[in-house]
This record gives structure tokens, sequence and C-alpha cells, in this order.
């Protein structure tokens, strides 16, 4: 019934997908889901609660610090920004739906926040170990700020998909968003100066 749901709600949003499409979708009976969900806020709930825990294992999985040990912060950054791209296209409807829906639904919405800050705290860990080689003054602080243009520009990019003079691919996304991160945490500014 889950995956119904979140393909449908990846697909078509949380507000075109009806209860009766969940069904549908799954081979099932309305019945049978309402045997195991109140409403369709707790279908959607149950479908972003999971969403979130196999986003956390994959970050876990990702910024797992054993991964990265003796490595430098280019290494770090040149890993860690691709797979945030990808983890964003591969989950762009579903993102959206979510974050669309969080703006209306408190309980969605510090789910999601606590999640991202977990998240983001272990990617900001990874960098501020190799401080000696973040030429900022408050690594902590260019290390948050490097996390949030990254997420900032690849949700704008890939998820609403905004028209731009230039539409990138994903590895070039990456690409582009790796070498501002690395000048930015190095001194320069995000164009790379």
């Amino acid at each position: 019934m889950l995956d119904a749901a979140e393909d449908l709600i990846a697909a078509e949003g949380i507000r075109a997908t009806s209860m009766s499409a969940v069904a549908r979708a799954a081979g099932t009976s309305i019945g049978a889901i309402y045997a195991r969900f109140d409403n369709k806020r707790s279908v959607v709930h149950a479908v972003h609660a999971r969403f979130l825990a196999r986003t956390a294992a994959l970050t876990e999985a990702a910024a797992d610090p054993a991964r990265w040990a003796g490595r430098s912060l280019d290494e770090v950054v040149e890993g860690m920004v691709p797979v945030a791209v990808m983890a964003i296209r591969g989950n762009a409807g579903l993102i959206r739906a979510f974050l669309l829906a969080a703006f209306e639904d408190e309980e969605m919405r510090d789910r999601a926040q606590a999640a991202t800050r977990r998240g983001t705290k272990a990617v900001i860990q990874l960098i501020t170990e190799r401080r000696a080689e973040v030429r900022r003054p408050d690594p902590e602080v260019a290390a948050d700020f490097a996390m949030r243009f990254v997420m900032a520009t690849a949700q704008h990019s890939l998820i609403f998909e905004q028209p731009t003079p230039h539409r990138y691919e994903d590895d070039e996304l990456a690409r582009r968003l790796v070498d501002a991160v690395r000048a930015y945490l190095a001194g320069g500014d995000i164009a790379g100066r």
C-alpha cells in the first residue's frame, strides 16, 4: 500500500492522490487501506516517515566517518555533493510533494526539519573535522552555508525545474556545485574567485 501511495504522490502530488487511486494501484480495496490507516493524512504521514527514514539511512551511510578517514576536504566535497544531487533527483517528485505539503502541515514540517538537521549535521561534521583545510574564519558556519547552498541550488534546479537559460544535467550540476563549494571553503566566493 505504501509503495503505491508513494508512487502516486511522487507522480501526481498529495492533493491529486486519492485513497481509491492508492487502492487500485496497490491491487487492494479501500476497506483494506482504512483497516490500516485512519485517513489519507495518515497514509501520507506514513509515506513521509518512511521516506525520511530511507533518506536518513542513505545520509548516514554516505557520511560515515570511517568511509572518509584519511580523506581530504576536497575528497569529502567531491564525494558528498554528487550523492546529494542524485538523492534529490531520484526523489524529486516526492520531495516536491512533501515540501508543498509542509507549508500547511506543521507535523510534516517539523519531522522534515529535524531529519534535515540530523543529516546536515553529519556532513558539517565531516567538513569541520578538516578545519585546517577550511579557509574561512568560522569553519562551522562555512560548512553550514556550503550545505545550505548545495541543498537550495539542487532543490531549485532538480525539484522545481525553474526555467533558466541553461538546464544542467545531474553530473554537470554536481560538478559545478563541487567547484563552488570547494572555492568557497578555500576562502574564495561561490563563483570560484
